[in-house]
């Protein structure tokens, strides 16, 4: 309940009051969980940072990320210190792969939150635009326990699609039937005492929901452009 993603959220409410109570509750739920002598944020972002679980895109781009360096035969790129620290958080003049990969998804979703209110603004449906939101922290975030898939479930169940088939309500549709394929390398690790992540149980997860919501967003375009609907 007090994951600060959520927090951009709020802002597609439509009473401002109502947005700025649900901000303050996030907040002094995370604060009250936070240990006194430690920063608010530290442990939040050394779990984006360093911890990797069923990850979809951000696992891409990380890998492309590394293949770039070894094509320069280097290990990390190195930039002038107020721009390393900008986009890593950390104080130094270097920046990694992974560091890489978590910037293209911030930026990802900074890119799609202004789309879904720029969707409010125009008087669409508000559980449409965080929705979309929602789908693209999941399908982007270096860790996709199969449980963060349940954030999508009652926005999903909310929209109203039935006659224009919404395209982030049913990838999230699609995410959520086969996530518990990310518990496959339990079985695994039982067995073999070893935990390795196949290829394709991120590839029906992730492929999938990334298909359906693509195909279905090029159908939408498709029907705006030829004036249907």
């Amino acid at each position: 309940a007090c994951k600060p993603f959520a927090l951009p959220l709020v802002a597609l409410d439509r009473r401002p009051w109502r947005a700025l109570l649900a901000a303050l509750v996030l907040l002094l739920l995370y604060a009250s969980l936070a240990e006194p002598e430690a920063p608010r944020f530290g442990s939040l972002f050394e779990y984006g940072r360093r911890w990797r679980s069923n990850a979809g895109l951000f696992a891409v781009v990380e890998r492309a990320a590394r293949a770039l360096l070894e094509l320069a035969h280097v290990e990390r790129w190195e930039l002038s210190l107020p721009v390393a620290t900008a986009l890593s958080g950390r104080a130094r003049s270097t920046l990694f792969p992974d560091e890489i990969a978590g910037l293209v998804a911030r930026a990802g979703l900074a890119l799609l939150w202004l789309a879904a209110l720029v969707r409010w603004r125009r008087q669409q449906e508000p559980a449409r635009a965080a929705l979309g939101v929602l789908l693209l922290f999941v399908l982007v975030s270096p860790t996709v326990h199969p449980w963060y898939a349940l954030w999508l479930v009652p926005l999903a169940a909310a929209v109203d699609d039935r006659e224009d088939r919404d395209a982030a309500a049913w990838a999230s549709r699609a995410l959520v039937a086969l996530i518990p394929l990310g518990y496959w390398p339990l079985a695994v690790y039982r067995a073999s005492g070893v935990y390795d992540e196949p290829m394709w149980t991120r590839l029906c997860e992730h492929g999938v929901a990334w298909a359906v919501w693509l195909a279905l967003s090029a159908r939408t375009f498709r029907a705006r452009g030829s004036g249907i609907g």
